[in-house]
């Protein structure tokens, strides 16, 4: 199930942050648009990427919609007491991806292009 949670970070939250080669997590500071969210796990999911290894900074890559993972890690970075985004979702939530999302604006437009885009790319 796709699951958005706000939470406060704590070591306990790490233990969160999994892949399992059903369901992926990870913490972002800054939520994104539902329609990133839904189609990074739909690319997460459907386009194979060797380069990077661990699956939850990729996950959290598609989310920013970046490749650059020391900058996405910067960005991310929260500590004890801070706020961010748990995200999660699991293979079979793509399916239920059915209803229709209304993009808002160009810096969304553009986010979900380069998503699309570098999925290509990096296959």
């Amino acid at each position: 199930m796709l699951t958005i949670r706000e939470i406060i970070w704590n070591q306990d939250i790490k233990s969160k942050l999994t892949y399992d080669g059903r369901c992926v997590s990870t913490v972002v500071k800054e939520l994104p648009q539902l329609s990133v969210i839904r189609q990074a796990c739909y690319i997460f999911f459907n386009v194979e990427n060797t380069k990077i290894k661990d699956k939850s900074i990729y996950f959290m890559l598609l989310l920013n919609s970046t490749t650059q993972i020391k900058e996405c890690i910067e960005r991310n970075k929260v500590s004890e007491g801070d706020k961010g985004y748990l995200i999660s979702c699991c293979k079979e939530d793509i399916n239920d991806f059915s209803d229709k999302i209304e993009i808002k604006g160009i810096a969304e437009r553009i986010a979900l292009t380069f998503n699309a885009v570098y999925s290509v790319k990096s296959q």
